[in-house]
C-alpha cells in the first residue's frame, strides 16, 4: 500500500537536540511518530516523554524508528515503556525498525512488540485492523493541539 494523497506537512517537529530527531504527522489511519538519529543515555529522557504524550491521542500510532543509527538499552527500555504504555491504554500501535533498532530487538522476545520493516506495512496492518471503533471519533481539539506541540 503507497500513499497516493496530498503531501502531508509535519505537524510537530522537535529541534534536533542531543543527536535525536523527532516529528510527528498525520497518516491515515495513523499518526506516526518519527524518531531519527541515536536514542541513549543523553536523550533517551526527551525521547521517552516525547513518545508518551502520544499515547492518548486518538488515532494508532506508527512509530517510525527507521532513522534511528544507533540505540543503546537505555534507549530501547524507552521503546518498551511506550509500548506498555500503549497495551495499557488500548492504543493499537506498530515499529518501524531500523537495524540498529533490531539489534536490541531479540531482548524483548515474548513482549510481542508488533514489528514491521516499512511505514506503508505499518499503515497497511493498522488499516486492517479488526478493531475500527478509533474511525469513529474525530480528533478532538486537545488532540490538535497535542500533535502541534502546543
Amino acid at each position: 500500500m503507497t500513499y497516493t494523497g496530498p503531501k502531508l506537512t509535519r505537524i510537530s517537529t522537535s529541534p534536533p537536540a542531543l543527536g535525536v530527531r523527532l516529528c510527528s504527522y498525520p497518516r491515515p489511519p495513523a499518526v506516526v511518530i518519527e524518531v531519527g538519529g541515536e536514542i541513549d543515555a543523553r536523550s533517551v529522557r526527551r525521547v521517552s516523554r516525547y513518545l508518551i504524550g502520544f499515547v492518548h491521542v486518538g488515532r494508532p500510532l506508527v512509530l517510525d524508528c527507521s532513522g534511528v543509527g544507533f540505540v543503546n538499552f537505555a534507549g530501547f527500555r524507552a521503546i518498551l515503556r511506550f509500548a506498555a504504555e500503549c497495551r495499557q491504554s488500548g492504543r493499537d500501535w506498530v515499529l518501524v525498525a531500523s537495524d540498529a533498532v533490531k539489534l536490541v530487538l531479540p531482548t524483548a522476545t515474548g513482549l510481542g512488540l508488533p514489528v514491521v520493516e516499512t511505514l506503508d506495512e505499518a499503515l497497511l496492518q493498522l488499516a486492517e485492523t479488526p478493531d475500527t471503533t478509533w474511525r469513529l471519533r474525530s480528533i478532538t481539539t486537545l488532540e490538535c493541539k497535542k500533535l502541534a506541540g502546543d
